[in-house]
């Protein structure tokens, strides 16, 4: 079959001017692009060349001579020699965002190649997003009615969640106004339970183009990952309060379809994605009461000494009396960083007793469904569609 490492090799490098004795000492630093256009444009034509041969890059400069993006190919240039190196780096099984930063020579006696550092890259990223962040402002009452007015006429058609996708996409610079508006509908009781199922596959199209540098799009991560605790706990009261059993089991099959997708993308940790699924199922505590055996009951003295908190944890079963335990002597700071970590909602109104309840919850959940490892809420999920 092809190779385009060995065509590659047997490349005429002539026309680079390349394969001469003087330039072996010469080096050649890699500049990425700055302009994100013709860097998308390079690195989109050095894949193709990868997977369809130097014949394809002739075809390319055939018809796009007279095109300026490609100008290029026909210039020994900073983009050039970009350009040439990724196509070398994509043969060597590199990745967009991944590649080998050891200097090289591509051809024997050639220029020495030096690849972009990939930690500079990702400094110069994070500083970009970093101010982004600081930059983003509030969006305008002219945008926010006609985002409103978009998503109160939402359907499950492709083309009206792709022209909210497009939205979404062309103003993320309000990412955090953007999500808060989308998180508001999702948590309106009075708003149709199945339409609410349009929502959340916007938020999923906007979670997977989150991965993608040319959206733009990265701030929504943080701002969905943010609300979604709440979005699910709202979810789940809508499911209770529902008139029909059916319309329920049909917007949860739903959800959790779209929870197994981003189990896929590995969008958020699954500790984070854990408490999703505690959230949006809610399984009981069985507390014990005074009929309980004596067995089950907990000794409020340990050598004549009252248990702290023993008042507290006393109507919690044996399997998380420790937990709580532990829960109830951290201050009430440590409890909120613990619910932000597991993906459990609360607000203002929620005393620290409630915070430890849903707690207790998710530790509960996840020992009853072997959700210990990042992988066993998939079986978790499976079992969901299967044990029915």
């Amino acid at each position: 079959g092809y190779n385009i490492k060995n065509e590659i090799c047997n490349y005429n490098m002539d026309r680079y001017n390349t394969y001469n004795n003087m330039n072996v000492n010469k080096k050649i630093i890699i500049i990425i692009p700055d302009d994100k256009k013709t860097k998308r444009i390079i690195d989109l034509l050095a894949k193709y060349v990868t997977e369809e041969g130097y014949s394809f890059e002739e075809t390319i400069k055939e018809k796009e001579k007279d095109n300026p993006n490609f100008h290029f190919l026909f210039e020994s240039s900073d983009l050039f020699y970009y350009y040439k190196w990724r196509v070398f780096s994509f043969a060597q099984g590199d990745s967009y965002k991944n590649w080998r930063t050891d200097p090289f020579h591509m051809f024997s006696n050639g220029y020495l190649y030096v690849p972009p550092s990939i930690e500079k890259k990702n400094k110069a990223l994070l500083i970009k997003r970093k101010r982004g962040r600081n930059k983003r402002g509030h969006i305008d009452q002219k945008k926010k009615n006609k985002l409103i007015n978009i998503l109160s006429t939402l359907n499950k058609k492709r083309v009206s969640i792709c022209r909210a996708m497009i939205f979404c996409t062309r103003h993320s610079d309000y990412s955090l106004d953007i999500i808060k508006i989308i998180s508001t509908f999702l948590t309106d009781m009075k708003y149709d339970l199945l339409r609410k199922i349009n929502l959340i596959y916007l938020l999923s199209d906007i979670l997977y183009n989150c991965s993608n540098e040319f959206f733009s799009s990265w701030s929504y991560r943080k701002d969905i990952e943010d609300e979604l605790p709440k979005i699910f706990y709202f979810l789940r009261k809508h499911i209770k309060k529902v008139d029909s059993k059916i319309k329920g089991k049909m917007f949860t099959d739903s959800l959790i379809n779209i929870f197994n997708m981003w189990n896929t993308w590995a969008i958020y940790n699954s500790v984070y994605m854990n408490g999703l699924l505690c959230l949006l199922f809610n399984m009981k505590i069985n507390y014990i009461n005074d009929n309980k055996s004596d067995e089950e009951k907990c000794d409020e003295n340990i050598d004549g000494h009252k248990i702290q908190y023993y008042d507290d944890i006393k109507r919690y079963p044996l399997s998380l009396r420790r937990n709580a335990y532990m829960y109830f002597q951290k201050e009430e700071n440590e409890i909120n960083k613990l619910c932000l970590q597991r993906g459990l909602y609360y607000d203002e109104y929620f005393t620290k007793k409630k915070k430890i309840k849903y707690l207790l919850l998710y530790d509960n959940f996840c020992v009853k469904n072997n959700l210990s490892n990042t992988n066993n809420n998939q079986h978790f999920i499976n079992n969901y569609f299967f044990s029915r």
